[in-house]
Formats: C-alpha cells, sequence, structure tokens
C-alpha cells in the first residue's frame, strides 16, 4: 500500500547583495510508513518491506549561499536537524522508537586565479535510528580543481571522489525478537577521475538573451567538477 502524509512546511527567504539566507520549518504525519523488516523463520532470516506504522517528523532546515573576497570564495552551507517518531508494530515485534537526528553539507567554490578553480563539498550524517534497529553515522569530502586553456576552449578537471575513504562507510545494527544482527558496508573507496574537454563554436549563442543567460551562468557551470 502507498505512504499517505499530510505536511506542514513554512519557509523564510532573505537576499542580499551576496548572500542568500533561506529558513525551513515543516512537520509531516506519515501513514502506512514502508519499512524494511527481517523475521526469523526455521532458522532463516527474511527481509522484506511492509506497511507497518506511523511515523511524525518535525525538523528545521538552514541554506546559506555566501560569495566572499570579491567571488574568489562561493559558498553554499546546509544545516538540518530533525525530531523523528515511528509507533511500534506487534507482528515484528517492534516498539514505539523516537529519535533525534542532523546532518550538515558544505560546497565550497574557490576561483584561485582566472584559469584555474577548485571546489571541495564535504557532508555529514548523524546516527538515526531504524524499524529494527539503528544506523551509524556517516561522512565524506570530494574535492576536484579544473583549469582552462586556450581562450576556455579547453578544459582539464582533476577530482578525487572520497578524499577520506569513508563514503558509504557504516556499521549498522538490526534486532528483533529472536535476532541481533551488526553489519557492515562500504563502498569501493577513493577515486580519481581526469577529464579533458573542448568546446567548439560558439557556446555562449551570440548577444541575444539565451545567449546572456548562458553567459551569465557560465562561471557556475565551470565550477560542476561532476561530483
Amino acid at each position: 500500500m502507498p505512504e499517505f502524509a499530510n505536511v506542514v512546511e513554512f519557509n523564510y527567504l532573505k537576499n542580499w547583495d551576496r548572500h542568500t539566507l533561506t529558513a525551513s520549518l515543516y512537520y509531516r504525519y506519515t501513514e502506512n510508513v514502508i519499512e524494511q523488516v527481517r523475521i526469523v523463520k526455521q532458522d532463516t532470516m527474511n527481509t522484506t518491506y511492509e506497511n507497518i506504522t506511523y511515523a511524525q517528523n518535525a525538523g528545521a532546515e538552514l541554506v546559506a549561499k555566501n560569495k566572499l573576497f570579491r567571488d574568489y570564495l562561493d559558498l553554499t552551507t546546509s544545516v538540518s536537524a530533525f525530531y523523528y517518531q515511528l509507533g511500534g508494530n506487534e507482528e515484528y515485534h517492534i516498539s514505539k522508537t523516537e529519535n533525534f537526528s542532523w546532518r550538515a553539507k558544505i560546497n565550497a567554490g574557490i576561483r584561485i586565479i582566472d584559469n584555474l578553480s577548485a571546489q571541495i563539498s564535504a557532508n555529514y550524517n548523524s546516527p538515526r535510528l531504524i524499524a529494527q534497529g539503528k544506523v551509524s553515522h556517516n561522512y565524506s569530502m570530494d574535492i576536484g580543481f579544473k583549469a582552462f586553456f586556450l581562450k576556455r576552449k579547453l578544459s582539464l578537471t582533476v577530482s578525487v571522489r572520497d578524499l577520506l575513504n569513508s563514503r558509504f562507510r557504516s556499521d549498522d545494527t538490526t534486532y528483533g525478537d529472536n535476532f541481533y544482527q551488526e553489519a557492515g558496508r562500504t563502498s569501493n573507496g577513493r577515486t580519481y577521475r581526469i577529464n579533458l574537454s573542448y568546446k567548439f563554436g560558439d557556446m555562449k549563442g551570440g548577444k541575444n538573451k539565451k545567449g546572456k543567460d548562458r553567459e551569465e551562468n557560465s562561471e557556475t557551470e565551470d565550477m560542476d567538477f561532476d561530483f
């Protein structure tokens, strides 16, 4: 069965010349919550998804965008915190649970010189509870550099994904009426990428309005390292 959610949300947006702040508050009540559940029958553990109960979720989020040092540093920072309550389910011996979690993310675009830029992205997720256990915290960081040549027609990008070798690394715990399980998982680890590209023709599309929009957004596009 599908989940049904009722949501109330309030948003506030404030703009300055080089800064933007967005604040959000929300409350969500969800029926027929779909959760992964495990049950042991005759020494075999079955894992599936079921509509098990209701959930309540209330939280706040702040997003700040800042251009600093004469546009040499472009920062986007987001922080969110939320309270989560999950009802119980007798069939799967799940008790009502509640917890407080938070997460943060920062993305920094750095213009080192006119033809060389860098981008750093980092995020963190705190531990959180699930229907039959808990998920540990996780964090990651990516970094990249981009250089332009031949009047910005030729570009070279060097990037490192999962710089700290921590992405998706977690130690999860699940438990029920007659089982207790600990599981660890990780990704493929740190990866490196080198990309060389060349632009043919007039990518800005002349002096029409669309061309002007493209020109205004070109600096933002230049900072995209495909993380």
